[in-house]
């Protein structure tokens, strides 16, 4: 077999045996192994179908079924096949794009041998193993466990102090760096020295396809290596750089919380850039909007080095004021012969080459094409010079000295596309072949899944696309990840012209995948919204499939927290679907739901029901009374009531909801829980609280059946029921239930996240309900602590601790502090509630004790009833709230005198917690307490 068979196929399998966890077990497996022949056969690789895998010593198979045919041979185990996948897969056409550069020499694939001899001399050696593997799989964590590995696998004699003694942080996922970058040392140098002497920000501009996102790689990822910077992030340019950093560091390094619009992530990524005080590098990938605004913000992160790559002119890039340009050149001759010999393998021929380069303009993406067309087809130098003589090519035309500062007009653009399309014809892309790249052409320029494009094409298997891949027209970049190079995008866009109704089934596919019902985590869907906007980008047009893709992409930036673009498509779904299907079609239906949904969550109350309330005509005259759709818009009226604070009508509609779904969904049905969940929410609030604790716990039985022990909803769950056990007075189960919650909390979200704010806040208030005040505030401040990391100092939740650091304050007899934190929430929610709303009524009512304890009576009087204004025009008059509030004035009435001001309201506070509360609550005995002091 050829030298990069891995010399020894029988020590290859020996690992694969290792790798399933087995001991070498020669009596039973060497029969098997002692020929090269026996795996030949059991993998077909020796027959006549594959002589250009033979001739290559690849394996053109996937891991799974060189699995099947092994194992089904017993030549390896059937079982465990996580290491076989982990490493056949590097065994594969791409091995050698998985080189990291470890040294001065790019021959990754001479690393990659050398690993595996020390694989043979150390094969006990699991641990060591395992390091490898993460040294091909993932670059960046390898790069972390620098001097033990090293000593592993770099050859003798290498420098081992050489190593980065500091680790650098990744801001984001790194790409894969190249197999042996050609024929750009000096321009890797002068990067160098623009950055480190006389620029901190630089554009690297060239005509597309010359290799400007290569030598981005290559500088990122020798780097790495060094250790240079403290920082070092890779952000594809996607639709904007806004919406590119933010998906790109989405979680990690920086944290976001539900409600956050994009703009406030934003604005969080861009201050932890700037607080970064280390040297540090940023690269942005194939900028290709000239007029992005956000592009400005890159210069003004000041310890960073960035470098853009583009194709747009450097004059038309306004916005990278303080960048400077540095043009990235053609390839010299030699390195346009290296290129092309280091994918074809055939006889050389320097003289018929040379000519053939120029007839390619010295450009590298097409150099590559040719090669891998010469290469596939077995056609000699000679006959591919023929071929393209023959077909009119010369690319070199029009490339020349002023292609330099002007390559990005249509013309030129044009004229590379329609020679790069008579490339389709000579490596014979197949109708079939074009399919695929037109499909492909409306994706963003990313690593996409094989895996899941097969099945969004419906491909019955990879044949068709690895020969794409063979052909050049797509790159294998990973363990099942391909990208498709832009320029190439562009040229089939150019000549295939996709639109809705060629790509129809395609839309349909991603639309799919962006769809998420109870049982799925919408955040698992977020990784498909790059596709989703990019089919928009492409094919926006009035189908039916563009209406729900924009459908299926609003609620999921509605759940990530960016209202206005879920708004804008929610809005664009609605004029589709009522355009393409008329007003009363049940999908208009679902967008006006959808609609709904987004102005609730904005304040907006009213367009809110006017749209619910269109939807529910819509969905009652197409559907019978036991559709699932008509509860669905029963539970979304009951949300808008319950946020108008009308909760009768909430009530009514949820009743409804729940009936439907009790007839039609399973009894454990998470949309069932919901209902619950939301129906022990409305009875609390009545004052209800026997009926809502028997909903909360039917909503928890549920969680607890369908979802693992760590589940967010369930930590929602366990704190709702805490809450309302505290309202009962059972603080045992308060305190319980509310640890419960919190140890989710612990173990799913980040130090900082907001869920950990809203979880120690409300212990905080459980301690203070027993008079552990020592622990109450320090669960408050370490509440407060997380709020001012995670979200704004005027949001809700940000009222909410000012308000229990005060009642906390009040307690321990520090007033003023309990005075400063009562006003700053009352300031926040005054701001955020211009009307009338119950949160803000509890804090008049909580200000107004403050003015009590300090003397301040007509201060405390003027705010209490204010309070009580406020609920009587939302709440129910047996509403446990009122008790509270009834209690307060009768102590204000006291204190000033009137006696019988102060008895009557605490008669009506009593005759609250009769009807609510037994008869042993610690509530009501106090308020009898209190009565018999007034009778006094």
């Amino acid at each position: 077999m050829h030298d990069r068979s891995l010399h020894n196929i029988f020590d290859f399998f020996y690992l694969l045996k290792k790798f399933n966890g087995l001991r070498p077990d020669y009596n039973k497996y060497s029969p098997k192994l002692n020929t090269y022949s026996a795996i030949e056969g059991a993998l077909g690789i020796g027959s006549k179908n594959y002589p250009y895998y033979r001739k290559r010593g690849f394996i053109p198979l996937r891991a799974e079924d060189i699995y099947l045919r092994l194992s089904e041979k017993n030549i390896i185990p059937k079982n465990n096949m996580k290491w076989l996948r982990e490493l056949v897969t590097y065994v594969h056409t791409d091995v050698n794009s998985h080189d990291i550069a470890l040294s001065d020499s790019h021959d990754s694939f001479n690393r990659f041998i050398h690993i595996l001899q020390n694989f043979y001399e150390k094969k006990e050696d699991e641990a060591y193993i395992k390091h490898v593997i993460m040294y091909l799989d993932n670059p960046q964590q390898y790069a972390i466990e620098t001097e033990t590995i090293w000593q592993h696998i770099s050859p003798k004699g290498n420098n081992v102090n050489s190593v980065r003694k500091n680790r650098t942080q990744y801001l984001t996922r790194l790409p894969k760096a190249s197999f042996k970058l050609i024929g750009r040392e000096k321009e890797l140098s002068d990067i160098e020295h623009d950055l480190s002497e006389n620029h901190r920000v630089l554009l690297v501009n060239g005509l597309g396809g010359i290799g400007k996102t290569e030598i981005c790689k290559a500088y990122i990822h020798d780097h790495v290596i060094k250790g240079s910077y403290s920082y070092i992030g890779w952000i594809n340019y996607i639709s904007s750089f806004k919406e590119s950093i933010v998906s790109q560091m989405n979680g990690h390094p920086v944290l976001f919380n539900e409600q956050d619009t994009l703009d406030e992530k934003y604005d969080k990524v861009i201050f932890f850039l700037q607080s970064i005080r280390e040297e540090s590098l940023l690269i942005i990938d194939n900028i290709v909007d000239k007029d992005d605004e956000s592009l400005w913000d890159m210069s003004a992160i000041p310890f960073f080095k960035i470098i853009a790559n583009s194709r747009c002119q450097f004059n038309e890039l306004k916005r990278l004021e303080g960048f400077h340009q540095y043009v990235l050149d053609f390839l010299e001759m030699k390195d346009c012969l290296d290129l092309f010999y280091t994918i074809y393998e055939g006889e050389k021929d320097d003289e018929i080459l040379e000519k053939i380069i120029e007839l390619a303009g010295n450009h590298t993406l097409t150099i590559e094409l040719l090669a891998k067309t010469a290469y596939y087809s077995g056609v000699t130098i000679k006959e591919l010079y023929k071929g393209i003589l023959a077909l009119g090519f010369n690319l070199g035309s029009m490339i020349n000295a002023q292609v330099k500062t002007s390559w990005h007009n249509m013309r030129k653009t044009e004229t590379i596309f329609n020679h790069l399309l008579k490339l389709f014809s000579l490596s014979h892309v197949s109708e079939e072949e074009k399919e695929v790249l037109m499909h492909l052409s409306v994706l963003p320029p990313v690593d996409i899944n094989e895996r899941e494009l097969l099945k969004w094409l419906n491909l019955p298997n990879a044949s068709l696309m690895h020969t794409i891949i063979e052909k050049g027209w797509v790159k294998r970049v990973g363990f099942w990840k391909i990208t498709m190079h832009p320029l190439i995008q562009e040229t089939t866009r150019y000549s295939l012209k996709p639109d809705a109704g060629k790509c129809h089934h395609f839309i349909q596919a991603i639309a799919d995948e962006l769809f998420f019902s109870g049982y799925d985590n919408p955040y698992d869907k977020v990784q498909y919204t790059a596709l989703g906007d990019s089919l928009l980008k492409y094919l926006d047009e009035d189908t039916q499939s563009i209406g729900l893709l924009y459908n299926n992409l609003s609620k999921i930036y509605r759940v990530c927290g960016q209202r206005s673009k879920a708004l804008d498509y929610q809005l664009k779904a609605t004029q589709i679907r009522a355009k393409v299907l008329g007003e009363n079609h049940p999908d208009l239906a679902t967008s006006l739901c959808n609609l709904s949904v987004i102005y609730t969550e904005m304040g907006k109350s009213d367009l809110a029901l006017k749209h619910a309330l269109d939807a529910l005509a819509i969905r009652q005259e197409a559907f019978d009374e036991k559709h699932p759709d008509l509860a669905t818009s029963y539970f979304n009226l009951s949300s808008i009531y319950v946020e108008m604070g009308k909760f009768d009508e909430s009530l009514d509609y949820q009743l409804k909801a729940i009936a439907i779904r009790e007839a039609v969904f399973d009894k454990n049905h998470p949309d069932l829980s919901l209902c619950y969940n939301d129906m022990a929410y409305i009875y609390s609030a009545m004052g209800d609280l026997d009926k809502g604790l028997h909903f909360q716990l039917k909503s928890l039985h549920i969680m607890e059946e369908v979802f693992d022990r760590y589940h967010p909803e369930l930590s929602v769950a366990y704190n709702n029921l805490s809450i309302i056990y505290r309202h009962r007075g059972n603080m045992e189960k308060c305190l319980s239930y509310q640890l419960k919650s919190i140890q989710i909390v612990e173990k799913i979200c980040d130090q900082y996240h907001p869920e950990r704010a809203s979880s120690y806040s409300n212990l905080s208030m459980i301690y203070n309900a027993v008079d552990q005040y020592d622990k109450a505030l320090d669960y408050q401040l370490k509440a407060m602590d997380i709020q001012y990391h995670s979200l704004s100092e005027n949001h809700p939740n940000t009222a909410i601790i000012h308000n229990n650091l005060s009642i906390i304050y009040r307690n321990i007899g520090e007033f003023d502090k309990a005075l400063e934190h009562q006003l700053k929430a009352i300031h926040i929610a005054e701001t955020l509630y211009p009307k009338a709303n119950l949160q803000l009524a509890n804090f008049y009512s909580n200000l107004s004790i403050v003015y009590r304890k300090v003397g301040q009576y007509q201060n405390a009087l003027d705010y209490q009833l204010k309070d009580i204004d406020i609920k009587a025009k939302m709440i129910d008059e047996y509403h446990h709230d009122f008790a509270d509030s009834y209690e307060n004035l009768s102590c204000i009435y006291r204190l000033i005198d009137k006696v019988d001001k102060a008895l009557e309201y605490q008669l009506k506070t009593i005759a609250i917690r009769e009807k609510i509360f037994n008869k042993d609550h610690p509530e009501l005995i106090k308020a009898y307490k209190v009565l018999s002091e007034i009778n006094q």
